[in-house]
């Protein structure tokens, strides 16, 4: 989100209008900053790309239009990959044969992890599990109880935590999906081989 505000030949990724669209989440002098910061890499810098058409579009509308108009690239999560699947956090964590969403983030009101809260609420999905990798030390027991309610459909896996940990079970998880699309594909191929069959 930052660049040298001077040049014009570069190319600047901006991620979002965050502190504009949701000013209440950040202090004044640093939305101000933000504000003229942006504003000027907006009008100035060559070429400015963003990870979405959401976010491009944002940027326009508190910026204005630039003739060249915003690039979309897409963010790229293939690093996780270099760290390889280890299994063993999950039944560390207890976690073998539960479903479970993995909500890395903060209590920020941007970061939507009370939204994660209200849509588990919903869900007909008692079996599934959601981990908050937060930093909830501002929180008491009794105010996550008041959060969250007593309930096993919720853990929380507070800072500082081990990084490598948090990696390995990211990487645990797209292993695990990966292996469920295959086992899902192939009883899809089963099922259309019976079909044939009769």
């Amino acid at each position: 989100n930052t660049a040298p505000l001077w040049r014009e030949r570069q190319l600047v990724v901006i991620h979002d209008a965050a502190t504009l669209a949701n000013p209440g989440n950040f202090s004044v002098a640093f939305r101000s900053w933000y504000r003229l910061m942006l504003g000027t890499l907006m009008r100035r810098s060559r070429v400015v790309a963003s990870v979405s058409r959401f976010s491009a579009g944002e940027l326009m509308r508190y910026f204005g239009a630039r003739a060249r108009g915003v690039e979309v690239i897409r963010e790229g999560g293939e690093h996780i990959l270099r760290e390889p699947a280890d299994a063993s956090v999950i039944e560390r964590l207890a976690l073998g044969g539960r479903r479970f969403v993995l909500a890395v983030g903060s209590q920020s009101p941007n970061k939507n992890l009370a939204a994660v809260v209200e849509a588990m609420k919903l869900l007909a999905a008692p079996n599934l599990l959601v981990i908050f990798c937060t930093a909830l030390s501002d929180y008491s027991w009794s105010a996550m109880v008041d959060k969250l309610g007593v309930t096993d459909r919720f853990m929380i896996l507070k800072k500082p935590f081990d990084a490598i940990e948090v990696l390995q079970m990211v990487a645990a998880m797209v292993e695990r999906r990966h292996q469920a699309s295959i086992a899902q594909l192939s009883i899809d191929d089963l099922w259309e081989q019976q079909r044939r069959i009769r």
